[in-house]
């Protein structure tokens, strides 16, 4: 019955989940320089200024890195220039904003005189430049003594490009090094969430999730539970972008009965038992995370695997006298998620 009851909620989650479509916003030309650089491990010179207010709406990276900028730029004020193992974006300027300059060749006048003929020098004894050299040698310029109140004053250089290249060792300044996630999915059913992910390599990172229901409804129904997910996770581009398999298990105690959430009507079995013990398990997932900003990105999530079920069965009242102990084996999804996530640098 308590498999039942698992298998019937992760149905629903699962299918809440497949139908919640998400439209790809057009992505920014920054973050595509930063995320092309450390794909293709290329130094990509640039100024913010310039790429900032810029939108991609075709962001595919698919070709070499020179079709790529160049399907990036089409359209804008933008060029790109390679020199050797670089890559620089810099504003160009457009013919129609030059103004109107002849290419034939300019013919210059012939002069009315006759040049100067050539004299050649005429060179100094010996003598007089011994004495010049040596009453330049002895010469000497008074100095004004400095100041008391003068400080030398330090300039800083001012970046004005900012390579995107400096990303491909892990934990540099430009990849997440964690982030604070909530799954809007367990928010829906009024289950206190919260997970931290952090970044372990260029490809890797270590999920920690929690969630804890401590409500009872009317009639004595009730979600209570708590549920901890550790899971690692393999990135196939860069952690916290794109396609993510991850591993993980899941350990957890529960006292349910009398309801489902989202008002779906409850089996009879649900409806008049409540069911109090503690699982443990294991499973695989799969997700994508969508990258909605500089700290900001949202991730889909499902996974499947094993849980072990022991419990204790008792009748709807509050205070009902035992029926029973069971255990039970079960098979089937596992974790599921439409999760906020806010990154930090």
């Amino acid at each position: 019955m308590m498999g039942r009851l698992l298998c019937t909620l992760a149905f629903v989650i699962v299918s809440g989940a497949s139908g919640f479509a998400l439209s790809a916003r057009p992505a920014n030309l920054t973050h595509l320089l930063e995320r092309l650089a450390v794909e293709r491990n290329v130094h990509i010179a640039f100024s913010h200024m310039l790429t900032d207010p810029v939108v991609v709406r075709d962001p595919s990276s698919e070709g070499d890195v020179p079709a790529v900028l160049e399907r990036w730029l089409e359209g804008t004020d933008l060029q790109f220039k390679h020199l050797g193992e670089n890559y620089y974006i810099y504003e160009g300027y457009r013919q129609d904003t030059l103004p109107g300059v002849s290419a034939a060749p300019v013919s210059m006048p012939a002069p009315a005189f006759d040049p100067l003929p050539v004299v050649a020098p005429v060179p100094l004894p010996q003598s007089v430049q011994r004495r010049f050299y040596e009453s330049l040698r002895a010469a000497s310029v008074p100095l004004p003594a400095p100041h008391s109140s003068f400080r030398p004053v330090r300039l800083e250089p001012v970046p004005i490009f900012r390579p995107a290249a400096a990303l491909p060792t892990p934990g540099s300044g430009y990849l997440p090094a964690w982030a604070v996630k909530t799954n809007l999915l367990y928010d829906a059913t009024r289950t206190l969430n919260l997970g931290v992910e952090f970044g372990l390599a260029r490809r890797w990172t270590l999920d920690v999730s929690g969630n804890y229901n401590p409500w009872t409804f009317s009639e004595n129904r009730k979600m209570k539970h708590w549920l901890v997910q550790p899971e690692v996770r393999w990135w196939s581009c860069t952690r916290f972008s794109g396609h993510f398999v991850g591993f993980h298990a899941l350990g957890g105690g529960y006292n349910w009965g009398g309801m489902l959430p989202w008002g779906i009507r409850p089996g009879a079995g649900l409806r008049g038992h409540r069911y109090q013990g503690w699982l443990a398990g294991a499973g695989v997932s799969y997700g994508y995370h969508w990258v909605l900003g500089n700290r900001w990105g949202l991730e889909a999530t499902v996974g499947a695997g094993y849980a072990y079920l022991d419990y204790d069965k008792y009748p709807c009242a509050k205070c009902g006298r035992k029926i029973g102990r069971e255990t039970q084996h079960y098979f089937g999804p596992t974790k599921a998620g439409i999760t906020l996530i806010f990154m930090v640098k």
